[in-house]
């Protein structure tokens, strides 16, 4: 639930959609996603510089808490469909907000390519950090 007005990241739902099925993870502690921004610049004779700017696609990364082999078993998945010649079809990744006003934001990533970029480092009575990168083509509002 939204507090004063601010949007916080427990209000943020994620599905992650693979060519093997739904990608469950128990713990995600962050989901980050950066819109890639293509530019121009056009500076005539007279000096006044235009910019022009278009949409490259998305990119980010959920970082979960490893409770559970879900994250290797789906790269181990990935590296064995890769060197068996295995096509992978891309993912889709559907980002539920709760807003502040009470209404419901849902927005989709499609054709998503994503890796586990990171299988967390183990360390005495510490919580392991997993984390995947991922990249998308468009991001659509779908509700």
């Amino acid at each position: 639930m939204p507090i004063s007005g601010y949007s916080l990241g427990r209000d943020i739902a994620l599905d992650v959609m693979t060519a093997k099925g739904a990608l469950r993870f128990d713990k995600v502690m962050k989901f980050s996603k950066k819109p890639k921004i293509a530019t121009q610049e056009i500076v005539p004779l007279n000096g006044q510089t235009d910019e022009l700017q278009w949409p490259k696609g998305w990119t980010g990364t959920i970082t979960i808490e490893r409770t559970g082999s879900t994250a290797d078993d789906w790269q181990a998945q990935w590296e064995d469909d890769y060197f068996n010649g295995v096509n992978r079809d891309p993912s889709t990744i559907t980002e539920t907000i709760t807003e502040p006003n009470g209404s419901t934001s849902v927005y989709r990533y499609e054709n998503v390519q994503l890796h586990l970029s990171n299988a967390g480092d183990a360390s005495g009575e510490k919580t392991i950090e997993q984390e995947f990168t991922w990249t998308a083509r468009r991001r659509k509002k779908v509700g």
